[in-house]
């Protein structure tokens, strides 16, 4: 059978929940910006590996990454709590 308030409105009718799952919550937001921070040191993390690996200092940066899990988990924490799932 076919839905006519598709074609009225363009897209299907959603109810109240559906709706507002598009919105972004703070929870989301702050996962989204620690995830890219994160993101960001890994990156940073992989480059000054390669150049010292060119030095001939073939030399893992530990700090980096534990820092980057651990900007990452907060993230992820901080999601867990502000959500209202």
């Amino acid at each position: 059978m076919i839905d006519a308030d598709r074609f009225r409105s363009g897209r299907p009718r959603q109810s109240g929940r559906e709706a507002r799952s598009d919105e972004a919550s703070w929870g989301n937001i702050l996962y989204r910006g620690a995830a890219a921070l994160a993101a960001v040191i890994i990156l940073l993390g992989a480059v000054n590996y390669f150049y010292n690996l060119n030095q001939n200092r073939p030399l893992v940066p530990l700090i980096p990454f534990v820092l980057a899990g651990v900007i990452w988990l907060i993230g992820w924490f901080l999601r867990y709590l502000l959500t209202d799932r």
